[in-house]
């Protein structure tokens, strides 16, 4: 009988030998292989970790997982949302799931690049550590609310549309999350330390 494949669990140096990318002088040199990316991040990265320059997805094994804790409702859960290179539909929609409108209950589609920038930082930076969730999809009502009542929230933001989370990993500093998630040049992130987060998303690159 075929036993199925367990999700890999990667550290920072099997994400380095997968990468398409050649280490040069302490940076990754930019790979033809991810045309979204026009310059390699630039900057150390994390404890002298060379910087990937290509988007998280190709950094990632084609089985792999995430460990997501939601604080607010207190859920845990260990996910293989990608198969051999499919995704496992079942998988994602448990991660809609605990990622949903904790406020309201309402669940969207999350983007898949986000959960791979997830997976990217816990296994990178996280050395497999559950990452904590305190907010990922918002409902434009939730929102609004947040806006009223003074929280540093966009009108528009990335949440509204499943493509932004505020996260953290615990036992690992705040400020080595953001620059992991900065280095990684995937997305907009935002670093928070007296709220205790990093926000993270998959829009244009930016920091705050």
């Amino acid at each position: 009988m075929e036993t199925e494949a367990a999700p890999i669990r990667i550290g920072r140096r099997a994400l380095l030998a997968r990468s398409p990318a050649i280490v040069a002088g302490g940076l990754i040199a930019a790979s033809s292989a991810s045309p979204a990316l026009a310059s390699p991040p630039t900057g150390p990265f994390p404890a002298g970790v060379p910087v990937p320059a290509t988007r998280p997805a190709s950094l990632l094994p084609p089985t792999r997982g995430v460990a997501l804790v939601q604080p607010n409702t207190d859920e845990r859960l260990d996910a293989t949302y990608m198969r051999d290179g499919r995704a496992d539909d079942g998988a994602l929609a448990e991660i809609n799931h605990l990622m949903r409108d904790w406020h309201t209950g309402d669940v969207i589609e999350i983007d898949q690049g986000l959960i791979d920038l997830l997976c990217t930082l816990q296994h990178y930076v996280g050395d497999g550590r559950p990452i904590e969730v305190f907010s990922a999809y918002r409902t434009k009502k939730t929102n609004d609310w947040l806006r009223r009542h003074g929280r540093a929230t966009a009108k528009h933001s990335l949440h509204i549309e499943g493509m932004a989370v505020d996260m953290h990993i615990p036992g690992v500093r705040l400020r080595t999350v953001r620059d992991a998630a900065r280095a990684l040049n995937a997305g907009g992130v935002g670093y928070y330390p007296r709220s205790g987060f990093v926000h993270i998303d998959t829009g244009p690159v930016r920091y705050w």
